[in-house]
């Protein structure tokens, strides 16, 4: 057993502290020009280095270091290159870190340089055996084979092409891509070394003088590296093993760590029967002598003192906790006169964190300090702080928080909006967690508690669409208009708002599913509204160019169907049903207006997505995605007037453009799924061009293919066949979540 008083010397979790206050002061100054920088960057990237190779990096700190390198930043090709060298992966690389690498590869603005993107395909290529799913880049295969036209990097694309080409990747138009761009290049020696590799899987293939030049053999870029890499690794196993043989009830608190605004832990009034904590060393001592354990000399020492925490926990002092609050109260009156620093903010959020229960006097404290805060400093911490704001009465809150807090954060800009919002979405977040679990430390009544979430979720859907409304009016003011990509604040917008959304609905279904009917007596939940997103947001997140984001947005309404859906089943009440249930239903009843708005955005989703309908106003609830008629109108002959072809004409009416067929948004999984399919179907055969879809997949196209000799489905499993696409290998479900819970057509094909 190590001393109390010392630190393990062995970083614990995800993450090296030694490394950490280096990794984030590289990422702080990556963030500022070098003419602008307080402190120099040099010295914490040669520490950093020193202690990766020392001791490899950890999982948390590589994904940190990886944004770092893969994001735009103000750091020297130097810097980032000698960070990259030292990057020796302490364990199994994930595929998160994977998809990062791939998506910086490549030619943009946004982009590392070719010189950064060669630097960190040579260190995908060095730590290959090290990947637990090595299908992450398997499904990136396209992308890496579409970078063999960049000649900087072309040598590391086609050695990691090599590592995970497979019989699958092996087709006749990349055969031709290959043979064609190494005419060009002379028989570069990486391209035919990967057509050597196609060859081996394909020996009937003829790809002439290609492969008769000088082949590259792909070697390891760095053996010694690799030695090194194995070195760490092995390493760092005996030392996760060794720390796995401990007794799972040890446990060290790090004291005596300099001067602290917080008091340690120190007991002087000990008797012959009493225990301190400072003698505690076990979660089993705890345990055994906790009705003998003495409380400290000073008890403000709970905010740092994980022990004293627990003690707290286990022993409630009445006492004890009005002594720590009075000191509390009398360091607040300091920090607000000015004549003590705000250090006291990342203690506290430590000891919220550890009790997940705010005291009355830090909430009275953070109060007051909400207005003389510039809004800047530990703004972090102060916002981490506030989520974990208690259920009380909701103007009491607005006129004690939320009002002051949005005076200082908001200035007018979107990202502060973005964070504001962010903010929220946290907040609402830990609430739904407590309710969800009844853990809520709140004596609020419950119909108060959840007037105040129902009045968080309008406050906050108004905020969300404000947020939704500038981001996008920055957008087309920018270059990002011209682009088919939402812009970066379009992208964190949406994000923000769907966090936020998808908690309500996650909320709303855990509030009327069926297991709720007898929640314990003091829950809320019975006493939850559904409350559903403003119209304009469903369909700026809806219309926005990036297909998770419409997943995403889909998702949270077949959420809110399934609330819907157990509400009106539980309309009636069952005999003998308590008299605080009977007045939770009633009331949760909903106006038949309120319900048909809600049908009106399932409609014009499955008309834009399944029926080929887009801003119909025709069907019963429909709102027609809120498009002004003399509007679509006058994009439907737009759409006339520059189709010239009437075959064309009709397929590309203004109704059907945000079909899966032609949507900007799915129309590529759609053509991607086609071309799929029919090679599954020819196997190991060429399929003939003649016999393959060219163009959008329509009904009558799919029928001409067949009737051609091609693949042989028809639309409705066609589009079926997306959905599940879409769900299993791309991760985005929303979408055939709604259609299956909504569509009768699609009752029995769900798998």
């Amino acid at each position: 057993m190590a001393p109390r008083g010392t630190a393990s010397p062995l970083p614990h979790g995800d993450s090296d502290p030694a490394a950490r206050r280096h990794i984030e002061a590289i990422a702080k100054a990556s963030k500022v020009l070098p003419r602008n920088r307080t402190e120099e960057v040099k010295p914490s990237v040669e520490k950093l280095n020193t202690r990766n190779y020392e001791r490899g990096v950890l999982p948390g700190d590589l994904d940190d270091l990886i944004d770092v390198l893969t994001t735009p930043n103000f750091l020297d090709q130097a810097s980032l290159n000698s960070i990259l060298r030292s990057l020796y992966p302490a364990s199994t690389v994930s595929g998160d870190v994977l998809v990062k690498v791939v998506g910086a590869l490549g030619h943009g603005k946004r982009k590392p340089s070719l010189a950064i993107q060669g630097a960190l395909l040579r260190w995908l290529i060095m730590i290959h055996h090290v990947i637990d799913n090595s299908g992450v880049l398997s499904q990136s295969y396209s992308l890496l084979f579409n970078l063999l036209d960049t000649a900087a990097i072309r040598t590391h694309i086609c050695h990691i092409l090599a590592l995970i080409t497979r019989r699958r990747h092996v087709r006749p138009h990349r055969i031709q891509s290959l043979l064609s761009l190494a005419r060009q290049t002379g028989n570069d020696q990486a391209l035919t070394g990967l057509l050597r590799v196609y060859k081996n899987y394909y020996p009937e293939i003829v790809v002439g003088e290609a492969v008769r030049g000088k082949a590259s053999t792909f070697a390891h870029p760095d053996p010694q590296w690799r030695d090194r890499l194995a070195e760490i690794q092995q390493a760092h196993a005996e030392r996760t093993r060794l720390r796995s043989e401990q007794p799972l009830s040890a446990y060290q608190v790090s004291r005596n760590n300099g001067k602290l605004i917080v008091p340690e832990v120190h007991s002087s009034r000990a008797t012959e029967n009493s225990v301190t904590l400072e003698e505690i060393e076990s979660a089993d001592g705890l345990v055994d002598k906790l009705d003998r354990l003495e409380f400290p000399d000073q008890l403000i020492a709970v905010l740092g003192d994980p022990l004293l925490q627990k003690l707290f926990l286990l022993k409630p002092d009445a006492e004890a906790t009005t002594r720590a609050s009075l000191w509390l109260a009398s360091y607040a009156e300091d920090v607000l006169r000015g004549e003590a620093n705000s250090g006291i903010f990342q203690i506290v959020q430590s000891y919220l964190a550890a009790t997940k229960v705010m005291p009355p006097v830090i909430l009275a404290f953070l109060s007051d300090y909400l207005h003389i805060w510039d809004g800047h400093e530990d703004r972090a911490e102060i916002l981490d702080i506030l989520t974990y704001l208690p259920m009380l009465d909701f103007q009491d809150l607005l006129s004690a928080v939320f009002q002051p807090l949005e005076a200082r954060i908001l200035d007018g800009t979107v990202g502060r909006q973005i964070d504001l919002l962010n903010y929220y979405g946290a907040l609402f977040r830990r609430w739904r967690i407590a309710l969800t679990l009844n853990t809520q430390q709140s004596n609020t009544e419950p119909q108060k508690a959840a007037a105040l979430i129902e009045a968080m979720e309008r406050r906050t859907g108004m905020l969300a669409l404000a947020v939704l409304q500038a981001a996008a009016a920055s957008s087309s003011s920018s270059a990002a208009a011209l682009s088919s990509r939402p812009s970066d604040s379009a992208t964190r917008a949406a994000d923000a708002v769907l966090n936020f959304y998808e908690e309500t609905a996650s909320l709303a279904v855990a509030a009327n599913s069926p297991e709720q009917q007898q929640p314990p007596a003091n829950s809320p939940l019975p006493f939850l509204r559904i409350v559903i997103p403003p119209k304009p947001v469903v369909y700026l997140l809806a219309f926005l160019p990036c297909p998770s984001v419409l997943s995403r947005i889909c998702g949270v309404l077949a959420q809110y169907k399934t609330a819907f859906s157990h509400a009106q089943q539980q309309r009636k009440l069952k005999p003998g049903s308590s008299s605080k249930a009977s007045a939770a239903q009633q009331q949760q009843q909903y106006p038949s207006a309120y319900v048909d708005e809600f049908n009106g955005f399932l409609m014009d989703m499955c008309n834009l997505i399944w029926r080929s309908r887009a801003f119909g106003t025709a069907d019963a609830n429909a709102h027609g995605c809120l498009l002004d008629a003399g509007v679509g109108a006058a994009l439907a002959g737009y759409i006339r007037d520059v189709n010239n072809d009437d075959q064309q004409q009709q397929q590309l009416a203004l109704t059907a453009l945000y079909s899966f067929s032609y949507s900007p948004v799915l129309g590529g999984f759609a053509a991607s799924r086609v071309a799929e399919l029919e090679d599954q179907e020819a196997g190991e055969e060429v399929m003939d061009d003649e016999a393959r879809h060219a163009g959008p997949v329509t009904k009558a196209s799919l029928r001409g293919l067949a009737g051609r000799g091609g693949m042989n489905i028809s639309w409705e499993d066609f589009r079926v066949e997306v959905l599940e696409d879409l769900t299993e290998a791309k991760g985005m479900g929303g979408i055939a979540e709604l259609l299956y819970s909504t569509m009768t057509t699609l009752a029995g094909k769900r798998p």
